[in-house]
């Protein structure tokens, strides 16, 4: 009985709590919000961190979107500019470089279009000399000094009339009133139209609107001649001549 009085008082439960030593006091709950309370603090730190961080990026990101948007604006005025190029090139090619003339018929006056010294005015008097037409009109917009002007207007012709005019106004519009007033006067009906190959279907247009409507009495004829242009200048002959084209439909048949 003494054996077992022995072992039982010092024999420890399983699972019992260890004691606190006399006078220790036990963890307070304050303690144990402290321990809470120092990852709670700095995941406020980097929450404020990440909120600056993000912060300091939109400006960069708002720069970043306007110049993307600037770049495609860029790019989308240039194909609608080239895509424009190719259209006035390609349809200008056909519609004036490869422009028809009419089949020559005898005509009351040859006139011939100022613009260029190209031969033209030489051309017009050998259309006289070969029967086409008696008279030559030059219009003559480049002033008494002209050299060109001053010899083929004062040069015999063997027998034919040559009449050398100044447009009141100076463009083909102009031309076209100073034949309708010379034909008015003359009594002429049917006139040959000298000029560049790519003017013919503006020339043959403000005729038509200024001279005669019946298409008829203008014969348009080209200047023998070639076209050494660059693509460049055949771009803004092309671009000219749709302008003025567009120009004369919107004045429209003259008084």
């Amino acid at each position: 009985m003494g054996g077992q009085g022995a072992v039982g008082p010092h024999r420890k439960r399983a699972g019992a709590q260890p004691r606190t030593a006399l006078g220790a006091s036990p963890p307070s709950v304050d303690d144990e919000s402290d321990r809470h309370d120092e990852p709670a603090g700095q995941r406020e730190l980097m929450r404020g961190t990440r909120v600056e961080t993000l912060n300091s990026r939109a400006p960069t990101s708002w720069r970043s979107m306007r110049l993307a948007n600037v770049r495609q604006a860029i790019l989308v005025a240039v194909a609608v500019v080239v895509a424009l190029l190719l259209l006035i090139g390609i349809s200008g090619y056909f519609v004036f470089t490869n422009a028809s003339a009419d089949p020559l018929q005898r005509a009351d006056a040859v006139v011939v279009l100022g613009g260029e010294h190209d031969g033209r005015e030489e051309y017009g008097i050998s259309l006289a000399r070969y029967g086409w037409a008696p008279t030559v009109v030059l219009s003559n917009p480049y002033g008494a000094s002209d050299p060109v002007m001053q010899r083929v207007c004062t040069e015999a012709t063997g027998g034919i009339e040559v009449l050398c005019e100044r447009p009141l106004t100076l463009t083909t519009r102009g031309e076209a009133e100073m034949m309708h007033r010379l034909a008015a006067e003359r009594s002429w009906r049917k006139i040959i139209v000298v000029s560049w190959k790519y003017h013919i279907p503006r020339a043959r247009l403000v005729f038509r609107q200024c001279f005669s409507p019946d298409p008829s009495n203008v014969v348009m004829e080209a200047v023998p001649r070639k076209y050494d242009f660059s693509a460049a200048h055949w771009e803004f002959v092309y671009a000219y001549q749709y302008f003025a084209l567009a120009k004369a439909f919107a004045q429209g048949y003259c008084d």
